[in-house]
This record gives structure tokens, C-alpha cells and sequence, in this order.
């Protein structure tokens, strides 16, 4: 029963650090998905091409 119980905080501490450094990369992944649509969206623009009006 010990072994088991000792296992938990590992996990949780390790659970904790990984957040701590997806939230980063996510943040970078999705402003680079916003700059992308917006650069599309120029360019729609300047080829006088509005899909969405």
C-alpha cells in the first residue's frame, strides 16, 4: 500500500510542471494561427477577394 500512496504526488507534481510549460507553447501555437488568418485575410483583401461580406 505504501508504494502506491508514494506514487500520487509524483504524478501531480509532475502534472503540475508540465502545465506550467504547455501553456507557453500554446499561447506561441495559437497567436501563430492568429497571425496566419490575418496575413490570409490581407491577402484575400488585396486580390479584392472578401469571402465573409
Amino acid at each position: 500500500m505504501t508504494p502506491s500512496v508514494e506514487t500520487y504526488p509524483t504524478i501531480w507534481n509532475r502534472s503540475g510542471t508540465s502545465r506550467v510549460i504547455v501553456r507557453p507553447l500554446m499561447r506561441r501555437l495559437w497567436r501563430g494561427m492568429i497571425r496566419l488568418a490575418e496575413a490570409q485575410c490581407a491577402a484575400h483583401e488585396r486580390r479584392g477577394f472578401l469571402p465573409y461580406s
